[in-house]
Order: C-alpha cells, then structure tokens, then sequence
C-alpha cells in the first residue's frame, strides 16, 4: 500500500483531513487591523496543534502498519507439521544477543525515543524558521514605519513650503495693489 495512502488514511483515523497538517507561514495569520503580537499567537497556537496533530496521525500510521504487517504474517498452522510436545523448550527460539549478552530486539522504547528525537529536530527547525519570519516581518514593519516617518516629514516640509509661498504671494499682491493705489492718487 503507498506511503501517501497510509498517511491520508492515518489523517482520517484521527478524525482530520490532511490540510490541516500543512504547514503555514505567519504572513498567513496576518490581519490589517491587527496588532503583530496576536499573530504571532494565533500562529504558534496552530503549529502547536499541527505538531500534536502529527504526532497522532504518526501513531496511527504505525498502528496500522503494525497491524498490515501483522495480517500479512499471519500463518496457516493447518498447513505446518505439527511439532513434537515432548519438550517445552524445544523449538523455541532465544532472541539475537548482542555480545555482551542482551537480547538486540528493538524496543518499543528505542523506536519511540528514535521518534522523539526526530520530532524535536523537526521542531527545532520549523521554530527556527518561524523566528527567522519573525525577525523578518519585523524588519520590515520597522522599514515601513521609518518610510511612513520619512514621506510625513517630506510632506509636512511641503506643505510648509507650500504655504510659504502663499504667504509670499498674498505679500506681493497687497504691496502691488498699494503701489498701484499710490501712483492713482499721485496723478
């Protein structure tokens, strides 16, 4: 059965569609009206739930790969010879030992602590790539704020030499009209 079949099927045991298990960047959260600390929340809170998410689905996985494997191993004693009863012992087989004399099976211990260890790995790196995203936005909300500062002070400086020349202007008119009313009344 393919990888992606099991995954899915996994993903419907636990009760989710598989989007959900996708990951998403904090941009995604991001609302207009809305400051950059509850996105950032909103954000961890759902990785949160996807890393949980993916735990299940990974338990489920390998409870149903276990249980594949195990119906697939599954054999047919009417078929086998019987086997002698005399001695208990007999036919039984001790697991391998390593040198040092213990059995070398793989325990449900080592393979969950070999999952532990790649989850904290991935974690690792999905949060630090979720703190480098936030150095980013960060960056740039402090590159739009210093853009906003710099275009409301270029405009202030405008609009300041703007009604400068207003002023100035209105000046000229006042002192042409007064220099015309005096070269009447000196006629």
């Amino acid at each position: 059965m393919s990888y992606i079949i099991l995954v899915v099927k996994a993903c419907y045991a636990v009760g989710i569609t598989p989007d959900e298990l996708m990951p998403r960047t904090v941009a995604s959260f991001a609302s207009p009206k809305e400051d950059l600390s509850f996105t950032m929340k909103r954000a961890e809170r759902f990785e949160q739930r996807r890393v949980t998410l993916l735990d299940q689905v990974r338990v489920a996985r390998q409870r149903q790969h276990l249980d594949q494997s195990a119906a697939s191993s599954v054999v047919d004693y009417h078929v086998l010879p019987a086997r002698p009863r005399s001695s208990p012992t007999k036919g039984r087989r001790s697991p391998p030992r390593s040198p040092s004399g213990k059995p070398t099976t793989a325990t449900g211990n080592d393979i969950d602590s070999t999952v532990v260890e790649t989850e904290r790995r991935r974690l690792e790196k999905i949060q630090a790539r979720q703190l480098a995203e936030m150095h980013q936005m960060i960056n740039w909300e402090i590159k739009q704020a210093e853009l906003s500062a710099k275009q409301a002070d270029e405009m202030a400086e405008r609009k300041r030499q703007e009604d400068t020349a207003e002023r100035d202007k209105a000046r000229r008119l006042r002192e042409a009209e007064a220099a015309r009313r005096q070269r009447e009344l000196d006629k």
